[in-house]
């Protein structure tokens, strides 16, 4: 047990020092004020902890030119050396110097929608359309037309049953043992479609109405001349829609892999219902009529899937199930489980695989990560926003407008989640989240930031940069201190602090405020006390000068050069207050806030009696 403080209060009363070498803590807006850590903050503004240090969030800047429409989707990195990009009707391809903007399609639905990359191509689907892109042709996707039974009769009496038929697609094939003596063939189907039913017998290809002809009503193709005999020798390619099936699998918005030992199938959802489809392996342009599976007992609709270790996890408003695979008898088998019957997701694009768990969030409670897909665990789902999660006094996250359009990126050991304008950043490098069966303080730990004037609707990386799709244009980050080629404003204020004795006023003598030098900054010092809430700012900015090689600027040069961190001395001299804090401003053009440590000297003033 330590031993009780004591505070004097005559003239040499001893000074102490307050200090916070690591400001890495982040927002938090859940805690009272005099609460939080010292490294943590009540309000912080487009910085984060990088290189050690708090420093300004990169910079943006135009990277094409206006690309004729708004940009409604984005694939989150180059394909064969190309940007790819659903803006506005047009599927566009965008070079990586972003000079050169080429249009792949036309007639697009102007909806955003989701990418997905299999067997070499890229697929996109937006509820409307289903594409496929191999980095020259973008066309719609051409269903496969299954071969839906063999060893058929004539008279369809007989025969057995192979593939399922395509619900994207109206076309279907029999394969027919010819007898040598019937001309007329019964399909497995009758009111077929107008499209031309077409034959292979042997190897001579024989067309509608030249050497066969069609009953539709009733599903039976008629040859001029009776096929030989043979076993499977006879096949016939009918078409016959339905409406109702093909738009149950159009409508899936989201698309995942899975299944195998490579994830050798496409897995779609979203279409207004809980039901999700399974492709035939190596095959999306097929879903066999038997791969649907539904996994809630109401009108849940589908948010978006993604995997964790070898489960799929199916991600509904109000619920998760997974989705696993096994092999036996030569055969593929799927199976669902409930993982968790109260926490989903209705935030789809900010679903993200982060240190190999799953990070997503919803409207109504924020961000979470899976600790486990075991259905066992009670506590699998764990929140992991409750110091961004905000209230009516303090917004954050959750009063943030159009939640359901945020999207997420993962980059640099950071989850960036954005939404209306805002980011905000969740450092896992600094923070990674650990289990440890108390929820509130797992989550306390975490370092979360938030920047403003980041608007957009999809991220995408390439070779270490980041991008952002932004109204008719992409916008590139970098390391500079503009937005745009103007300033960004930024603020960082820490905490307020009674250094440990409630019950005693205190005099704040001197602050030392340690800068880096390698980025010229400049910092407005601001005092908050109880006695002054609003702040007094110091009459002295902290003042960097940059080197004058390596990106040279007469706007931020001083003929005084610092070549290693400094630390700047200030003499708030607040007398007699409970509280004390500091907010440090910036807002200049290509000036950084560059701060690695904070200290505070102090002494008691005197004792407050009841």
């Amino acid at each position: 047990m330590g031993k009780k403080m004591t505070m004097p209060t005559y003239a040499d009363d001893p000074i102490y020092t307050w200090s916070c070498e690591a400001l890495n803590g982040g927002l938090n807006l859940e805690d009272l004020e005099f609460k939080l850590k010292d490294h943590q903050s009540p309000d912080v503004l487009n910085m984060w902890y990088r290189n050690r240090t708090l420093c300004k969030r990169f910079g943006q800047d135009w990277f094409t030119e206006d690309i004729g429409a708004a940009v409604l989707a984005v694939y989150h990195k180059p394909y064969k050396g190309e940007f790819v990009l659903h803006a506005g009707t047009k599927m566009l391809t965008v070079s990586r110097d972003g000079k050169t903007v080429t249009e792949r399609k036309t007639g697009l639905t102007e909806q955003g929608g989701s990418f997905l990359l299999f067997g070499g191509k890229l697929w996109y689907r937006n509820g409307a359309e289903y594409l496929v892109f191999d980095g020259e042709t973008c066309k719609d996707v051409v269903p496969t037309i299954p071969n839906v039974v063999i060893n058929r009769t004539p008279d369809g009496s007989k025969g057995d049953l192979t593939d399922g038929y395509n619900l994207l697609g109206a076309g279907f094939s029999n394969t027919f043992n010819g007898d040598g003596t019937a001309t007329a063939y019964t399909l497995t189907e009758k009111g077929l479609d107008a499209t031309a039913v077409k034959a292979t017998v042997g190897t001579t290809e024989i067309t509608e109405g030249s050497g066969l002809t069609v009953n539709r009503t009733n599903g039976v193709v008629t040859f001029s001349t009776a096929p030989a005999k043979g076993q499977n020798n006879v096949v016939i390619t009918a078409y016959k829609s339905s409406k109702e099936e093909r738009e149950k699998v159009i409508k899936c918005r989201y698309a995942a892999t899975y299944g195998g030992q490579n994830n050798s199938r496409v897995v779609i959802g979203g279409n207004g219902s809980s039901t999700f489809y399974i492709s035939e392996v190596l095959d999306p342009a097929y879903f066999p009529a038997d791969s649907d599976f539904t996994v809630s007992n109401n009108s849940s609709d589908i948010y978006g899937f993604g995997e964790q270790y070898d489960i799929l996890c199916v991600f509904l408003e109000r619920s998760i199930y997974g989705l696993s695979y096994s092999f036996a008898d030569s055969e593929g088998r799927f199976s669902t489980v409930c993982i968790n019957p109260d926490v989903g997701c209705d935030m789809p694009g900010t679903i993200q695989l982060i240190e190999n768990r799953l990070v997503w969030c919803n409207t109504y409670g924020g961000a979470y990560t899976l600790v486990s897909t075991q259905i066992e665990n009670e506590r699998n789902v764990q929140p992991i926003s409750r110091n961004i999660r905000g209230n009516a006094l303090r917004p954050g996250l959750l009063q943030e407008d159009g939640l359901k359009s945020a999207f997420s990126c993962d980059f640099e050991n950071r989850y960036w989640l954005c939404v209306n304008g805002r980011a905000y950043v969740w450092d896992y490098g600094v923070s990674p989240y650990a289990y440890s069966g108390e929820t509130d303080a797992d989550a306390a730990r975490l370092s979360w930031w938030r920047f403003d004037n980041i608007h957009g609707v999809g991220f995408c990386e390439d070779d270490g940069t980041l991008y952002i799709v932004r109204d008719n244009r992409m916008v590139r980050f970098q390391n500079d201190f503009e937005d745009f080629g103007g300033a960004i404003m930024c603020r960082y204020q820490m905490p307020l602090r009674d250094f440990g004795l409630q019950n005693y006023l205190k005099t704040v003598m001197e602050c030392w405020i340690t800068a880096r030098a390698d980025t010229a900054s400049r910092i407005r010092i601001k005092y908050i006390t109880e006695n002054e809430p609003n702040g007094e700012y110091d009459t002295e900015d902290i003042r960097v000068p940059a080197k004058m090689w390596g990106g040279f600027l007469w706007n931020t040069f001083l003929w005084t050069v610092i070549n290693f961190a400094k630390s700047f001395r200030r003499k708030p001299n607040k007398k007699k207050v409970f509280l004390f804090g500091l907010l440090l401003e910036n807002n200049e053009k290509s000036r950084d806030m560059s701060i690695s440590a904070i200290t505070l000297t102090w002494r008691g003033a005197k004792k407050v009696k009841s």
